[in-house]
Parts: structure tokens; C-alpha cells; sequence
């Protein structure tokens, strides 16, 4: 399992993690770095990252750090949340939803398929968003809108099955990242990357 996610004050940057085996971000917020330098990689849960500086950190022991997690959500309760544009957001917590100023169409879908039922939900720049969701097959489905062409080709390549996570940029409209549920991984990100991606993609012990 991968934790995956953009991050970056006015500028792109990303967290990943591989199974708590090994870590490493780039251009992450100070303030999230020094967090990150106080855990492990083995007792981060979860990472959420928003454009200016926003993210919300959860890891083992009851720890959590954020910057612009909006008021009256309570951490603790967080399973996870989803930053968008100013004063968008979106909270999947332990006994119910809530959300502020979503996408007409991203309301109309959660409403379509249930809240509840949601397992990640990612938005991107310009109204973009990418969401996975338990159908009523007990089988994990998705459903975007805006994502980029190179995206959406992947979804819908033949070989594809079983998306568990899809992340968008909140930085540039072309840059994603999907898990599939046998842990393969597939990314359209900047090529200055790659190199560090790759290594702890594989990165085995």
C-alpha cells in the first residue's frame, strides 16, 4: 500500500510512502517536514496535501499535524480528507461526511452514489476531481471529471482493474498518480521525479 500526495506552498511538490518500508518528499511546507522528521516512515497512516501549504498528517499513537484543516472538523474523527480551492474541502469522518463548496456536478455524484460509500476522493485544479467509491457490486468502481486525457486513457485501458486511490495535482491539471488493488502503481508526473519515485516504489526492505 502506498501513501501518496501532492504537496507545496505555491509551488508542486509530493509525499510517498510505501508500506511504511521507506519514505520521501519533495518541496513539502517546513512545517510538514519537520513533522515528518518526527515519525517514522512505518507510523505515518494517511498524508492529505492542498495547494498553499494545507495538509493533514495522521499517524500512529494518536499523532496528526495540519495546516488549514477547516474549522469544526475534528482530527481524530478524520478516516480522510480531501482539500480543494479556497474554502473547498471535503471530510470523511468516522460517523459521517461533511464538505464545503463543492463542484455542482462532485455533489451531484456523492448524493448518486453515497457518502458513505466513498473511499478516496481527490480534487485538482479547475473544478477537476477523481473519486472511488464501493458500487453496489461490493466492487470498488471510479468516476472523474476534468482529469487530463493521459488519465483518463489509463482508466479506461483494457488492462486496467481494481483502482484503489487516484490522486490529481492541485499544482498543474496533468500530473496524477493511481494505485490499483494488486499495489501497482501508474503516474504521469514531472520527469525530475522519477528517479526518487521509482526508488521507493521498489524499495523492497
Amino acid at each position: 500500500m502506498f501513501i501518496f500526495a501532492f504537496v507545496g506552498t505555491d509551488t508542486e511538490g509530493y509525499y510517498i510512502n510505501n508500506n511504511g518500508r521507506k519514505s520521501h518528499s519533495y518541496n513539502a511546507p517546513e512545517s510538514l517536514r519537520t513533522a515528518l522528521n518526527g515519525v517514522n516512515s512505518s507510523e505515518v497512516l494517511s498524508l492529505s496535501g492542498g495547494p498553499h501549504g494545507k495538509y493533514l498528517l495522521q499517524a500512529r499513537g494518536n499523532y496528526s499535524d495540519s495546516r488549514g484543516v477547516a474549522d469544526g472538523v475534528h482530527i481524530r474523527d478524520v478516516v480522510f480528507y480531501t482539500f480543494g480551492g479556497r474554502n473547498v474541502w471535503f471530510a470523511h469522518l468516522t460517523k459521517h461526511t461533511k464538505w464545503s463548496n463543492l463542484e455542482n456536478s462532485l455533489k451531484l455524484r456523492i448524493d448518486a452514489v453515497g457518502a458513505s460509500n466513498i473511499r478516496s476522493l481527490s480534487m485538482g485544479v479547475n473544478d477537476s476531481w477523481a473519486m472511488v467509491y464501493m458500487a453496489e457490486s461490493h466492487n470498488l468502481s471510479w468516476s472523474t471529471r476534468g482529469t487530463p486525457s493521459t488519465l483518463h486513457n489509463e482508466l479506461r485501458s483494457e488492462s486496467v482493474h481494481d483502482v484503489k486511490n487516484i490522486v490529481l495535482s492541485p499544482f498543474d491539471a496533468n500530473h496524477w498518480w493511481i494505485e490499483y488493488g494488486n499495489g501497482q502503481t501508474s503516474y504521469d508526473l514531472p520527469r525530475a521525479w522519477y528517479e526518487d519515485i521509482e526508488r521507493i516504489r521498489h524499495h523492497s526492505n
